[in-house]
């Protein structure tokens, strides 16, 4: 017994040897900024930075490869079916129509007796609208537009700006 306490007195030492954990100093982007003299013109990237070469042969290849890029092209297609989406998920608050209309005409066969033709006419309509008392179409909105904004940064990610053909700017977007 008295082993067993040394060895667990021994373990319970052990663990508090060494120095006090202490943190390290961060620094805010602000006082980095503060410190090398940047002013806030100075830490921004012009889009088009490669046009300050003047090279047109470095400007024809980056805007081709821009046009031409397939992660660029198939992220702008998923932001289209988003933005798709989201406009669907909307139009679930909306009542809802729906009309229908046929006609079917019978020509029995003149072994049986009797020709008569038949016409038959029919129409159809019909309205409904759900009320979105459970919330399940608030949620499904919801998560159209969160997918919305993932398929944005996604794009935003890999281009850098986005073109404002999509309504979209570089603080908010529209779907």
């Amino acid at each position: 017994m008295r082993k067993i306490g040394l060895v667990f007195g021994f373990m319970l030492i052990s663990c508090t040897v060494g120095p006090d954990f202490e943190r390290k100093d961060v620094y805010q982007d602000t006082q980095i900024a503060q410190s090398l003299k940047l002013t806030g013109k100075d830490l921004k990237i012009d889009k088009a930075w490669y046009e300050e070469f003047h090279d047109e042969n470095l400007n024809v290849l980056i805007r081709s490869a821009l046009g031409s890029n397939p992660k660029l092209l198939t992220s702008l297609e998923r932001l289209k079916q988003a933005r798709t989406n989201v406009k669907i998920a909307r139009a679930e608050y909306l009542p809802k129509l729906n009309g229908t209309a046929g006609y079917d005409y019978m020509k029995p066969s003149e072994n049986i007796g009797l020709a008569a033709d038949t016409n038959y006419f029919s129409l159809g309509f019909d309205a409904n609208w759900e009320i979105d008392i459970w919330g399940a179409g608030r949620r499904l909105n919801e998560k159209t537009e969160a997918e919305f904004l993932g398929a944005y940064y996604n794009l935003q990610n890999i281009r850098g700006n986005v073109s404002n053909s999509f309504g979209i700017d570089g603080n908010h977007c529209t779907y």
